[in-house]
């Protein structure tokens, strides 16, 4: 039986993947932080869990594509939180990878867009191994690109 909170999450967490697309930078910081308390320190994060976590993964992953450090350093943290929740990490590299040659657009991947990438690239690597170890980071992301980004790395 769920409770009344439980009912509430759904609503909860659509509206906060919403409020990441804001044009506030303090809002995007707020939905950020108000998400990582949901995958950590809510009905959602327990085990026996049947809300899906999933609807996050799109939204953080556009949130590395933000024109603020302090946006992308709090989206990498927390989309490393759904890594870890998820039991994910090389899926979630792979998309960070993804989102970051196809210059945050979903149609342009690995064309001629590589913006983020040729910007912000060392940045979100940096960022990534601030709060990962390098030594999962590295040999993971050169895996990830040695098969290709848009294939299955499971090997």
């Amino acid at each position: 039986m769920k409770c009344d909170y439980c009912d509430e999450l759904s609503a909860l967490a659509t509206l906060v993947c919403n409020g990441l697309s804001y044009p506030s930078k303090r809002a995007r910081l707020v939905c950020l932080h108000f998400t990582s308390i949901l995958l950590t320190h809510s009905p959602a994060a327990s085990s026996g869990s049947s809300f899906s976590l999933s609807l996050f993964r799109s939204s953080l992953l556009q949130a590395i594509t933000d024109n603020h450090d302090e946006v992308i350093e709090v989206a990498v943290k927390v989309l490393l939180q759904y890594a870890q929740r998820m039991d994910d990490l090389e899926g979630v590299l792979r998309d960070v990878i993804r989102v970051s040659l196809s210059g945050g657009s979903e149609t342009k991947i690995l064309q001629e867009s590589t913006e983020v990438m040729e910007k912000r690239g060392s940045f979100l690597l940096c960022m990534l191994c601030k709060y990962e170890e390098s030594t999962t980071v590295y040999p993971t992301i050169a895996r990830i690109l040695r098969v290709g980004v848009g294939a299955d790395t499971e090997s």
